[in-house]
C-alpha cells in the first residue's frame, strides 16, 4: 500500500489525548511533480491542504512548471518548503528546461534547488554556480525560510560559491544560504572559525523565519573553538550545530546546540578552561546517529532534534531508559540552555522525565516553540492508547507547556487506538519546516494504513 498523506485536527479536549484524521490524497510512485493548493488564506504542498469543511474551492498549481508554460518539466521535482505568505516555493529538481539556458552539472539523476515566486511566476536556481549553471554535485536538502529572503540548501558541489574553495573531489556535503536580495552573495554555513570549509558531511539545513539563525547536523569536530568530539577519531557522528548569520566572524556565531549540560554552547575555549565537548558521552559506541535532524521556532529559541546520547549528558534531571534514539527541546533564549524531553513516557513523575520505552525521531516545532511533532516506535506516550500495529512507527504531537502528549496517528473510528500500519511525519518532503499549525491544531503526516481514514484499503 502506498503511504497517504493525512492531516489530524486534534482534539485536545478528548480524554483519552488522541486525534481525528481526515485524508487529504495520496503520493504516487511514479516521478514527482510539485504542485502548490491554496484554499483562502491556508497554504500548503501537493496534497497537504484546505480546511476540512466548508472549505472554499482548492485550486492547485503546478510550481515546478517547465520554462514559459504550465507544463510538468519531465523530471522528478520533490522536497518542497513554502514561506509564510505562500507565495515562495523551494524545490528540488532534476529537470533541465525550468530556467532559460540552464546547463546541467550533475547528471539526470542529481537535483538542484530552485525558487518559485508565484506572483511573478519567475523560477530562480539556487543551487548555482551562476544562474544558469547548476550545481556539480547533487542537492540533498532545501528549504525557504517562513520570511521568504533565504533559502538554505546542502550539497557537496564545488562550484556553488567561489570562497571558501571546496577542494574537488569533495565528499563532504556543505550547507550554504542564498539571499533572494543578492542572488551572487550564496554563503557556505558549516565553516570553522577560521571561515574554512567545516571538516566532516553537513545535513539537515533549516532557518528561523527572518533566515538569521540556520540550524544544521554535521560530523565536522572543527566546527566551534576548543570543540571536543567524544567519537571524532573512532567514529564521527553527527551534531546540531547553529550559526547566527549575523555575527561578524564565524567564531563568534557558531554554537554546539547537542553539548553537554554544563558546558555552554556559547563558551569558548579562549574564556572557559573547560572545553567545549558534545553530547554524546555515554551513548552507544558506533551507531553513526549522534544528535540530528533540527527544527527551529520562528525565532531560533528554541531548537528540536533527536539524539542518541545519554539524556543524562543533556540534563541531570533526565533518565535515558533505553539508550535509544530520543526527541529532545532546546531552550536558548533564556538565562541559559535548558534541554527538555520531547518523547516523554506518560507515567514520569513531574520534574524526573523518563523517555519512552522505544525509538523516537524526526520532529518538527511550531513556530511558538510549543507544538512538537514527531514519529516514534514508542508504546508508552498516552496511558490508555492501544497499540493496533505492533509497535510500528506512530506519530504523536506534544504540548510542552501542558507537559502532554497526543496521539496523531490514531484509528478514525477509535480515537484510543493506534492505525494498523505505520504512520510518520511525511520526512520524504525534506525540511520543509513545520508540520504543525502554530496553534497545535492541525498536524500533517503520511500513513501507510488501512485504518487512518474510512475507505482506504490496500490495493
Amino acid at each position: 500500500m502506498l503511504p497517504t498523506v493525512l492531516r489530524s485536527i486534534v482534539s485536545r479536549s478528548s480524554s483519552s489525548r488522541s486525534a481525528f484524521s481526515r485524508a487529504r490524497g495520496s503520493r504516487t510512485g511514479r516521478a514527482l511533480s510539485l504542485g502548490l493548493a491554496l484554499a483562502s488564506s491556508v497554504a500548503a504542498i501537493a496534497l497537504i491542504a484546505g480546511p476540512s469543511t466548508a472549505a472554499p474551492p482548492v485550486a492547485t498549481v503546478l510550481a515546478s512548471a517547465r520554462v514559459g508554460t504550465t507544463a510538468e518539466a519531465g523530471r522528478q521535482s520533490s522536497g518542497a518548503s513554502i514561506s509564510a505568505d505562500g507565495n515562495l516555493v523551494a524545490f528540488l529538481s532534476r529537470a533541465t528546461n525550468l530556467v532559460p539556458g540552464f546547463v546541467d552539472n550533475n547528471g539526470a539523476s542529481g537535483d538542484d534547488a530552485y525558487l518559485l515566486d508565484r506572483s511573478s511566476g519567475a523560477i530562480v536556481l539556487v543551487s548555482g554556480a551562476t544562474p544558469t549553471s547548476g550545481a556539480n554535485a547533487d542537492v540533498y536538502r532545501v528549504q525557504v525560510a517562513r520570511g521568504g529572503r533565504f533559502v538554505v540548501f546542502n550539497t557537496a558541489a564545488t562550484n556553488v560559491v567561489v570562497s571558501p574553495v571546496v577542494a574537488a573531489p569533495n565528499s563532504n556535503r556543505h550547507v550554504y544560504r542564498y539571499d533572494r536580495l543578492a542572488p551572487g552573495a550564496t554563503v557556505m554555513v558549516d565553516v570553522t572559525p577560521a571561515g574554512l570549509p567545516g571538516g566532516g558531511t553537513a545535513d539537515d539545513p533549516t532557518a528561523s523565519d527572518d533566515g538569521r539563525y540556520v540550524a544544521f547536523d554535521s560530523t565536522a569536530a572543527d566546527l566551534v573553538t576548543g570543540q571536543i568530539d567524544s567519537d571524532a577519531v573512532t567514529n564521527p557522528s553527527y551534531d546540531v550545530f547553529l550559526r547566527d548569520m549575523n555575527a561578524v566572524l564565524p567564531s563568534t556565531g557558531m554554537t554546539i546546540v547537542s553539548h553537554l549540560a554544563l558546558l555552554p554552547a556559547s563558551a569558548l575555549a579562549a574564556t572557559d578552561p573547560q572545553p567545549l565537548i558534545d553530547a554524546q558521552g555515554l551513548k552507544h559506541p558506533r551507531d553513526g546517529y549522534g544528535s540530528r535532524a533540527p527544527s527551529l521556532s520562528a525565532d531560533g529559541c528554541f531548537v528540536v532534534f533527536y539524539t542518541r546520547a545519554n539524556l543524562a549528558n543533556l540534563n541531570p534531571a533526565i533518565t535515558d531508559s533505553t539508550g535509544l534514539p530520543d526527541v529532545v527541546r532546546l531552550s536558548r533564549c533564556g538565562a541559559g540552555d535548558v534541554f527538555e524531553l520531547v518523547s516523554h513516557r506518560d507515567t514520569s513523575t513531574p520534574g524526573a522525565p523518563v523517555s519512552a520505552n522505544q525509538w523516537s525521531d524526526d520532529a518538527t516545532v511550531s513556530a511558538d516553540g510549543n507544538w512538537v511533532v514527531f514519529e516514534t516506535h514508542a508504546t508508552n506516550l498516552v496511558t490508555d492508547v492501544i497499540d493496533a500495529n505492533g509497535g510500528a512507527e506512530d506519530v504523536y504531537l506534544r504540548d510542552m507547556a501542558a507537559a502532554q502528549n497526543y496521539l496523531i496517528s490514531a484509528d478514525f473510528n477509535d480515537p484510543t487506538t493506534t492505525t494498523d500500519g505505520y504512520s510518520d511525519t511525511a520526512s520524504w518532503l525534506g525540511p520543509s519546516g513545520r508540520m504543525v499549525s502554530d496553534d497545535g491544531r492541525y498536524v500533517v503526516f503520511q500513513s501507510r494504513s488501512n485504518t487512518a481514514y474510512p475507505g482506504l484499503a490496500d490495493p
